[in-house]
């Protein structure tokens, strides 16, 4: 087999596990339903990734890699004030679940994989978690405890750092029922709105709990 065909089979197998694994989620699906997607065979997947654990794991890898690629986080500088980092945080991550300026538009099943991977407990969250998750939530927290005043793993700084992140994720997991609510304003939706918003909103509540920790 030459090398691109040896490509070629990988990402056949990976196409259709993304396929398997939206149709039926992480449990339902099988190694022989995503070789018969791929048209290849079970050595393959085992050849390539090792078990159904492995392809999983690709699949997200594959996409959280990409969009992390796309829009990366911009370290704080001696420039940048707290409230414009806290800015720039809630923009990539915002870009990163809308696909902001991608070259080519990524289909939504792709959030929708990624939501079912982050709230679906399965052998390779924990993988993902230290990969992808962990260090966003080390970067925003680190950004929560400068504009409070306290250490990082202080349980206030974990709440308002939770409390933004929430505010983002409703535009991963919430966008079928906000259509429904409303689909005008999902129609209008603009990103440095929705920006300003998360943001205008956080800085107030952060504010609040500052004067009351001071006080």
């Amino acid at each position: 087999m030459t090398e691109q065909n040896e490509q070629n089979t990988r990402d056949r197998i990976l196409a259709a596990a993304k396929e398997a694994f939206l149709d039926k989620g992480f449990s339902g699906a099988t190694v022989r339903d995503i070789c018969r997607r791929a048209e290849a065979n079970v050595a393959a997947v085992n050849y390539y990734f090792g078990d159904k654990n492995g392809v999983y794991l690709a699949v997200l890898d594959e996409i959280f890699s990409e969009s992390f690629s796309n829009h990366p986080m911009q370290q704080g500088t001696a420039n940048n004030s707290l409230e414009q980092q806290l800015e720039n945080y809630v923009r990539v991550f915002l870009e990163r679940i809308f696909h902001e300026n991608d070259d080519q538009d990524r289909d939504d099943r792709e959030c929708r994989l990624i939501a079912q991977a982050i709230t679906t407990p399965s052998p390779v969250l924990d993988m993902l978690v230290e990969r992808y998750i962990s260090p966003m939530s080390e970067r925003l927290r680190s950004i929560i405890s400068r504009l409070l005043g306290l250490s990082e793993d202080h349980s206030d700084v974990w709440l308002c750092a939770k409390s933004v992140a929430g505010q983002c994720m409703h535009y991963l997991y919430g966008q079928a029922v906000m259509h429904s609510l409303d689909p005008k304003e999902i129609e209008d939706q603009n990103i440095n709105t929705i920006v300003n918003h998360i943001v205008r909103f956080s800085l107030a509540g952060v504010q609040q709990r500052r004067e009351e920790i001071r006080s």
